[in-house]
Formats: C-alpha cells, structure tokens, sequence
C-alpha cells in the first residue's frame, strides 16, 4: 500500500522538520514493514504552467507535427509537440530546458522539424504521475502562468510503500496508518471521518434491503444533475496517482480517494440503469453478470451480489458490473456503501480469481460505523466538482454487537514478562479507542468499531507491548538448571550412532516419505502393520505421498544413488522414526485457543497421531575389506547384519536371542529374528533376491532393522566386567551337527551349561565336508574358564567341559569330534 507523507501529515500534526526516516522507524515499531521510501515524478530542474498562445501544424512530415508558441510567465517559447489533445488558450505542464525527466531523460533547447524547441509539453507518464500515455496534461484555467508545477501534481513527494499484515484491515487507509502513528509519536490526530457532513433526507424514490446473511449494512446515496464532463480536481489526481491508482473519471476517482483515506470501499451507480429497489443478495447458480473488466462471470449461490428487481449491478465487495457503469452521458448517480462478511468476500474473490483493493479491505474487515459517513462524504465531493445534487439517502442494516473481552492486568506479566504501570495501560487503551470499565478485579475491554482483530486477552497484551515498545522489554538471561546432561536414553541413541561408525559404517538422512508401490515391491502382507501408512494431506512429492513405515526403502535409494556414482562397496545405516497408522476410530478433535486443552482433550489429540517408534537400519553391500597387500578380503555375508547388531547389544550391556524366521524383504532362508528379553527387537540378514531386483541394486545385500526404543527400555545398570589376574584356561570344542543349526543358539546353550566361571565362548571355524557326510557340518568353539580370586582345578574343568558336551548333545544333536 502507497501513502505520500504530505497525505498523512493533513491529519498527523508531525512536529516541524520531522524527517522520513523518523516516520519510518516509528512504523516499524508498530510492527509494519516498510518496503520502499520512494521519490513520486523523480524529476529536477523546472517544471512550469504555460499557456498555449498558438498552434502551427506542420504537414510536410509523414506525421502531423504541431508547432506551438507556449507562455511559461516571462517570455514565450515554441515547441514541438506531437500531441493532439490540447487548443490554443489552454493551460500545459511545460518542462524547461535543463530538466531531466524520471528515467533519466534529459530535456535541452535543439533544432527538430526545421524549428527550434525549447522545452517539452509534458504527458503524464512522461512526468511519471501516471501510465497514461494518451495525450498531454490540460490543466484548470484559475492557474498562474509560469508558476510551478511540481507542487501541483505532487511531483518529488516522498511516498512510504507499507506492507499491512492480513489481521490489520484498520491499517489499509490514511486514517489507520495516522492513527497509528500519532499514538506512536505523541502528537495530534485529526480523524478524516470527523469532518463536517451535510445531513440528508431519506429518500423517497430509492429504497434498499440485505436478503443474505453475509451483510450487515448498506447505504445508498442518490445525487442528479451530475455533469459528466467535470473533471477531477488535481490534488485528488496527484494523491490517487502517488498511491498506484490511474485517475479514471471524478466518481470513480472520488471512491477511490475516500477508499484510500479513510478505509471504505465505495461504488458509484449509474443510478438510470437501475430498476427498482438495490438489495445486497446471494447470486443464483449460473447467474451471468459482466464486469469492469469485460469478462463474462457465471456465479454461484455462494457469491453477494448488489442487484435491483431484475439483475445483478455488482458483484458485492469486489467489482461493478458494465452495464450499470458511469459514462459520458450519465446524469444521476447512487453511491453505494456497505459491510458485508469478511469470509464471504474472500472465498469469491479467490474463486473468481479476482482481487481487487475493495475486496482486501473487506476481506481484513472494514469500520461498520464508516459506511453511511464515507457514501455522504462522496456525494459531498460530487455535488462539490461535479455540481450534482444530493437528493437522498436509502439505508438498512441489522443490528452489530460489540464484543467485549474480560482482562486482567496480570495477564501482561504472564505473557511478557515483567509489569507496566496501570496507569501507562489505560492511557495506550484510550489513545487505542479502547473503552474500559471495571468487573471486580477484572476490566470489561470493549475495542473500537475499526479493531476486528481484538478478541482476547492475548490480543490486547500484544496491543500494549506494540504501542508501549518491544525495545522496552528488558534483557533477561533464562534460569537454567546447569549440568543436568543427556538422559540415559539420548545417550544410548547416541551411542548406538558413535558404535555403527567406529564400525565402518556411514550414517545418512533420508526424507520419511515413500509411495505405496515402495512398501509393495518389499513383499511385506497385507497384514502387516508396516501396510498402515498415514498420507500427507500436502505431500511435497505426490510420487510419495506417505509416511514411511520402514527405513529401508530409503536405505536402498541412498544406495543406488552411491552405486551410480561409483561407489560399490557399502555400508549404510540410518537412525529415525517410522510412523504406523492405528488402528483406532479416534474422532477428530478441537480444543479451544483461548485456554489450555483439558488433559482428556490432550489424549484425544494424541490419540489421533500415529505410532512413531525409532528405528536404527543399516545395509551393506561388496566388500567388507578391500584386497591388497594382506593379499585376502572379505565381502559382506549374510550374518554380517547379525553381527553388527550384536555389537551394538554388548557395548550397552544387552544379550540378544537369536532364532530363524521368515520376514519380508529378508531372504526365508537367511533371516534372524533378534531379540532381547524376550522382546523382538528386530530382524537382520539377507535381502531376498526378488526385491533387489526390483530395486535395481546388486544380487547380494545385507541389511538389519532394529527397534531402538524397545532395545533403550530394555536397559538396566550395566554390570562392569571383573577382571582378574588369575590364569585362564583354555578349550577348544569342535561338534558335529545337522547344517541348518546355528551358532548363535549353540553359544547360548553353552553359556548357559558352562557356569559362572566362562568368561567368554567364540566361534573360530566352520566347516562342511565329505568326510562329515551329507547334510552335516563342523562348529568348532573357543572356551575361556577363569575364577577370579584362585587357580582352576582339574576336576572343576573337567566337570565343566563334560557338562558342556552333555548339554550341546541333548539341545542340537552334537557329537563331539575326535
């Protein structure tokens, strides 16, 4: 929104020599963001009245050339001008040798069509007043010759471009911004709605009624004997072009000069193009109506209308209709002024996809006791330059209630802070228009007509603080409780992450989103829970318009992407939440803003969000180690997931469990279940091949997904090692089973045999040959006894190694080899 200082400064008694930037700041304190102190007409040098004495036209040229003898005051010059608007005896703007014009264009005395020109007869988009191009500026007859013309056309005023947040439609005019401003500053404000207005009679030949429920009032000012020719007077042009807007006709202007100064939209009527009563009404389904920008328009039931008895004039709050527009013949005018609802005209100007400046004041919420004062002030100004004649006023209206607001001073130091003084609080709600009475120890806050947006207390804390300074608040640093530290659970997480890379591995983030087709092309059941996917209302992607139920499909992109530039060998993990869908018939819920959710709404909040458990995966895939001069490497197997998931239980003190099981995308063959306590915490080890193809990635990859939450609940007090200088001895075992047992529940059974007195078991060679027969297989295991305070016994090993045997024996069919 653009505003000329000199504007302001008519109603805002600033003190004398007050500078822009001084102006500036106090705006950005209220809170509104400035975006550009521009110069209007950028033009130096002088800009004069002159008036046309004669015209010679000059028809040797392909184009007709008028050369014109023009009296700026002290002499007379000629000047070539190729315009045509203009006769003899009319008064032009006149830019003299030595000035330069907006774009840097240089005015100078030269020979042009076998005459000298000394100077220029300025059009206005010349001058930069306007983009209108179409003729050279006339002006009024009443002005003195060679007097200047930059104050008369408010060329080299400054102008403030404002940005007005959404919630201060008060703030879209002269009227708010001043108010503003002289609260701000200190000074004196002269409301632009208190001038004085003549009173008119009810007219007695036009009347009006609201049928919809979206308007509250409307006025209507009828006016006859209006001379069409009249045009606007020049401080109106100069004002409406310093604010953006085109001078049009003098009605037009005059709707949007009160538009922009006190903040109520305005139309003017062809009032001979009206058949009966005016009424504010709801549009019928497929109803046409052509506006001002000659397009065809089909309504809805749920866009206003102003109509007569037979159609519809405008469409209400937005734009007028063609048909009804002033012209050059017309001779009685209504003016017409309403408030309609603010949500009303927000849904059809962005349905009709047609904003206008009268739909974002009316959309931000209007002044309702604006309405009649603005529609008799623009009949003022006809019946002033367009020596109309004010006949009547038509008006109807429902009745609108004041809302009040119950405040309480300590609602300021909860919400800021820190107290102000009672006093400096009622005289902000004065100089606000805020009326205040008491309620025991409360205060009835009842705000002015032009402030929609204050409905609560929070909202007249912020009013408070606005006005009284944000600069004011004192620095204070926050009380903090020092050395409280991680929680056992950050610190797991966290270790979790520092594990996997001292590992090897690389940690990576992807985005939680995945399409349906993903969770597909894992071969995961209907039934599983990892089907449930919550969808984004917004996705940013609509190829991935879910939440992700799992980290691998993820995995398995950043892998693809690492092995398309190169980079074969992998070891990948990630650390993050899934999000499953419950399964409940939880209703939707709505707390109310103005007080804290009641603990039974906060659990049907909660009830409503999916279940997001963290999860740590990791894939790997190629080479474990790389070949060379130790001349072996290793490439990733299966049981390699296994292992690092092993790793990541010890460091924390854990014990996993560790059996067979069939779990899509892992191989049926080749898939552990872990657990911990008898808690499922995951799964880990081969991809099964027909999902690798279908994402495109090597024949063999590995991969494990584990429940960090349920691994972090599982912790207890970590038991340090004992340690002790006491010999250790030594057994190896070596037995014989069938092929599909495995290793990890052999260890088990051992540890579980041995006693206290094993300090560790380990797996050191695996074998299968003919000489074991068909179907079997060797696991040969390293046993460290050790007591802590004496030396082992004989017998004490002996009895340990034999129970060792009996119980690999009964469990897993082991036979002890030779």
């Amino acid at each position: 929104m653009k505003l000329p200082i000199s504007w302001i400064s008519q109603f805002v008694k600033f003190p004398k020599n007050t500078k822009t930037k001084i102006i500036v700041d106090h705006l950005v304190k209220l809170g509104y963001e400035v975006e550009a102190v521009e110069t209007f007409g950028d033009v130096s040098g002088s800009i004069v009245v002159g008036r046309v004495e004669k015209i010679e036209t000059l028809t040797e040229f392909k184009k007709s050339i008028r050369y014109c003898k023009v009296n700026i005051g002290k002499k007379v010059n000629g000047i070539i001008c190729g315009a045509t608007n203009f006769k003899e005896g009319d008064l032009v703007v006149v830019a003299l040798p030595g000035c330069v014009l907006p774009g840097d264009f240089k005015i100078s005395e030269r020979e042009t069509y076998g005459k000298i020109s000394q100077g220029m007869i300025c059009s206005a988009k010349e001058l930069g007043f306007s983009d209108n191009h179409e003729g050279i500026i006339v002006l009024p007859k009443n002005l003195k010759i060679g007097s200047s013309a930059k104050e008369l056309l408010g060329l080299g005023e400054t102008v403030l471009d404002i940005a007005v947040l959404p919630d201060r439609g008060y703030a879209m005019s002269i009227r708010g911004i001043g108010r503003e401003l002289a609260l701000s500053m200190g000074v004196k404000f002269i409301d632009p709605a208190s001038q004085k207005i003549p009173k008119v009679k009810k007219s007695t030949k036009l009347k009006t009624k609201i049928k919809t429920k979206n308007a509250s009032k409307i006025a209507l000012v009828t006016l006859s004997n209006f001379d069409s020719q009249s045009p606007t007077p020049l401080f109106m042009q100069a004002r409406l072009a310093q604010a953006g807007m085109r001078p049009i006709s003098l009605p037009v202007d005059i709707t949007n000069y009160l538009m922009l100064e006190i903040g109520q939209p305005l139309h003017a009527f062809d009032a001979d193009k009206i058949n009966g009563a005016i009424q504010i009404r709801n549009a019928t389904n497929g109803e046409l109506l052509e506006t001002l920008d000659h397009v065809k328009r089909k309504l809805v039931s749920d866009d206003l209308v102003i109509a007569d008895s037979k159609k519809a004039l405008s469409v209400a709050g937005i734009m007028g209709g063609l048909e009804s527009e002033i012209s050059k013949t017309t001779k009685n005018i209504v003016i017409e002024s309403a408030i309609f609802n603010r949500a009303s005209i927000s849904k059809t100007s962005r349905s009709h996809k047609l904003p206008s400046e009268a739909s974002k004041r009316f959309e931000r919420g209007t002044d309702p006791e604006m309405n009649e004062i603005a529609a008799i002030l623009a009949a003022q100004y006809l019946s002033k330059y367009g020596q109309a004649k004010i006949t009547g006023i038509a008006l109807d209206k429902k009745p609108i209630k004041r809302h009040k607001i119950s405040f309480n001073k300590s609602e300021f130091k909860r919400l800021i802070g820190f107290e102000i003084d009672t006093k400096k609080i009622k005289s902000i709600f004065a100089n606000l228009g805020i009326r205040i009475s008491q309620n025991g120890k409360n205060w009835n806050v009842t705000p002015p007509s032009w402030r929609n947006d204050l409905t609560n207390q929070a909202d007249l804390v912020e009013e408070l603080i606005r006005i009284w300074g944000y600069h004011k608040i004192p620095s204070r640093l926050p009380q903090t409780k020092i050395g409280l530290g991680l929680s056992a659970s950050q610190k797991a997480f966290k270790a979790l992450s520092i594990k996997m890379a001292s590992l090897g591995s690389n940690e990576v983030y992807n985005y939680p989103f995945l399409s349906g087709k993903q969770i597909g092309d894992l071969g995961i059941k209907n039934s599983d829970e990892r089907h449930k996917l919550v969808q984004l209302a917004n996705p940013l992607s609509e190829d991935q318009p879910f939440l992700r139920t799992t980290l691998l499909p993820g995995l398995f992109d950043a892998a693809l992407r690492n092995i398309s530039r190169g980079q074969d060998d992998l070891s990948l993990f990630e650390m993050g939440s899934i999000y499953i869908k419950k399964s409940n018939t939880a209703k939707k819920s709505t707390p109310s803003l103005l007080a804290r959710p009641t603990l039974k709404e906060i659990q049907k909040l909660d009830d409503l969000l999916p279940k997001q458990p963290k999860l740590m995966s990791a894939i790997f895939i190629g080479k474990q180690i790389q070949p060379g001069w130790w001349n072996y490497d290793i490439d990733y197997q299966w049981s390699h997931p296994i292992e690092y998931v092993k790793e990541l239980c010890f460091d924390l003190g854990l014990n996993i469990d560790i059996r067979n099981t069939n779990h899509a995308p892992f191989h049926p063959g080749r898939c552990a279940e872990i657990g911990v306590n008898n808690k499922v915490i995951g799964h880990a080890g081969q991809i099964t091949p027909s999902v690798v193809e279908k994402y495109d990635l090597p024949r063999m990859v590995f991969a494990f997904e584990i429940n960090v939450d349920i691994l972090i609940a599982s912790l207890g007090n970590k038991i340090a090692p004992v340690f002790s200088s006491m010999p250790v001895v030594k057994e190896d075992l070596a037995f014989v089973f069938e092929s599909e047992i495995q290793s990890f529940a052999v260890i088990k059974t051992i540890q579980e045999s041995a006693g206290s007195l094993l300090e560790e078991v380990r797996l050191f060679d695996v074998y299968q040959g003919a000489n074991l027969g068909e179907g079997k297989k060797s696991l040969a295991f390293n046993l460290r006894f050790r007591a802590p305070n004496r030396t082992l016994e004989t017998e004490e090993i002996s009895s340990m190694r034999s129970k060792v045997i009996q119980a690999v024996a009964k469990s897993h069919g082991g036979v002890l080899r030779a």
